[in-house]
């Protein structure tokens, strides 16, 4: 079983595998960095662990801050795998390279089964299902179901 974790401030998206299919989803939802940095200690701990790690891409394209805030959160997601587990940090460009977000999810929508999608569909509110979304991608990516 491994655990994919698309960090946020507000929204974490998190997909569990196990047996190299999507077992479950989780948005983790905070009002203040701090909520969503504690609400981690109520996340299970996993033996492998997979997170996109926050990149800068260029000048003026984002708040460094913004950006500081969203690697402390994935840190803070890191607390939850195994000591000995392997630990992953994944820059977006790897994993998705520049594909536009809406390109992206309809690909990662494509490899899913009907069982997979329903456990997505669960995610409220909807507006928000795209961090679940990113965190699902990341792991068919690492499981190879994803190009």
């Amino acid at each position: 079983m491994f655990t994919a974790i698309d960090p946020g401030v507000h929204a974490t998206g998190v997909a569990h595998f196990d047996f190299g299919y999507l077992h479950a989803v989780r948005l983790m939802r905070a009002k203040t960095l701090e909520e969503m940095l504690r609400s981690f200690f109520l996340l299970p701990m996993s033996a492998e662990m997979i997170i996109e790690r926050p990149t800068v891409y260029g000048k003026g394209k984002s708040d460094p801050d913004d950006l500081i805030r969203v690697a402390l959160v994935a840190g803070a997601a890191s607390m939850c795998c195994w000591e000995e587990g392997e630990l992953r940090f994944v820059e977006p460009r790897t994993w998705k390279g520049q594909v536009p977000k809406e390109i992206h999810h309809r690909r990662v929508v494509a490899a899913l089964s009907a069982a997979e999608l329903a456990r997505i569909a669960e995610i409220q509110p909807k507006s928000l299902q795209h961090n679940v979304l990113d965190a699902v991608g990341l792991g068919l990516w690492h499981l190879g179901r994803l190009k």
